[in-house]
């Protein structure tokens, strides 16, 4: 009788946590990790400043054999990316597919721990534009997962910049750029399909700065004073953040696709920046992210999903100085090449 009782409480604790919805996991931070600079250390020594920081998930731009071997035998998880040079290749045969894979993830896998892989980085806004041979590529990337039985275990997915869409405010009124229908659609009925991520790059900062007099500050800090009311919905925001992220949810849902998760793949604020960036400063920075960091592994969620689970990785690891553009482009980082804090930040 004793024995019965306790099956039955296991099986009741089983469906429980089965029938827990997603965000009851809980959110999470991660890094990006850009190398675009000459004075970075050593990616063994990166590896160990990750984990003295307790930083668990790590996006990198490509599958660089010396940061994927020294990431091996941690607990951090990697997102490794397929730079847009390589769309045309990956899109066109699935035989290059096949050997990227082979080359580029099957050595390291599974003592390095890669759970994304990243086809194309906002081909958008790329100078030549790849749109064309992402979902191809896509297709052909995960087509090469399933022969080695991997397509459960690592994701595939696409970044795109806020850009994509044609209309962001009200967040009601989110609307992608119909420009983009002819790749965005197929992208997105393999993203349902897979249960891969929609994954954004967004920036606050960039809409506090190009327009400070209609952008408060404290509301792209997420430190509104006052709530900024969607009309069509009621919905309340005191921050931009959550304002864009509802923005892709409305977006997604006009097109039927409301059951795709949302993954902040960069969002940051940089610590210096030219004459005229006057708010790009530490104390800035920080306030920007260490309110990030609080919103999201407190599964805050958003207005019009409160309590939904968010992933994000806050740009970037480190200050890049080869980095093109204004002063800001170059210092992004939460740590200088010599390893100390740009400003005092806690992951946990």
């Amino acid at each position: 009788m004793a024995a019965t009782r306790f099956a039955l409480i296991i099986f009741a604790a089983s469906l429980f946590l089965m029938l827990l919805p997603d965000c009851c996991s809980g959110s999470f931070i991660g890094i990006c990790y850009g190398r675009n600079a000459d004075d970075l250390p050593t990616p063994d020594k990166v590896s160990q400043l990750v984990q003295l920081h307790k930083i668990k998930y790590v996006r990198i731009y490509d599958s660089n054999i010396q940061v994927l071997k020294a990431f091996a035998n941690t607990p951090v998880e990697l997102m490794v990316g397929v730079p847009n040079s390589d769309l045309l290749s990956l899109s066109q045969f699935q035989s290059n597919a096949d050997t990227w894979l082979r080359n580029s993830i099957l050595p390291y896998y599974p003592a390095t721990k890669i759970t994304y892989i990243t086809v194309g980085a906002e081909v958008t806004e790329s100078p030549n534009n790849a749109s064309m041979f992402v979902v191809p590529a896509m297709t052909n990337v995960l087509t090469a997962l399933k022969k080695v039985g991997l397509h459960k275990k690592i994701r595939v997915s696409s970044t795109h910049s806020l850009g994509v869409l044609s209309r962001s405010f009200p967040p009601s009124a989110g609307a992608f750029n119909s420009s983009h229908a002819y790749f965005l659609k197929p992208m997105l009925e393999f993203l349902a399909e897979n249960q891969s991520p929609f994954m954004i790059d967004m920036y606050p900062y960039y809409a506090y700065r190009d327009s400070p007099k209609k952008v408060p500050l404290d509301y792209a800090l997420f430190e509104a004073s006052s709530e900024v009311i969607d009309p069509n919905t009621g919905l309340l925001y005191t921050s931009m953040f959550d304002a864009q992220i509802d923005a892709i949810y409305f977006a997604l849902t006009a097109l039927n696709f409301r059951t795709i998760k949302i993954m902040v793949t960069e969002t940051g604020w940089p610590s210096k920046g030219s004459p005229k960036e006057t708010a790009a400063t530490p104390d800035n920075a920080q306030r920007y992210n260490a309110n990030l960091i609080r919103h999201v592994i407190n599964n805050t969620g958003t207005p019009a999903k409160p309590g939904q689970e968010l992933d994000v990785y806050i740009f970037s690891l480190f200050n890049e100085n080869r980095k093109p553009g204004l002063e800001s482009e170059r210092n992004w980082g939460l740590f200088y090449p010599d390893q100390t804090s740009v400003y005092n930040l806690d992951f946990t």
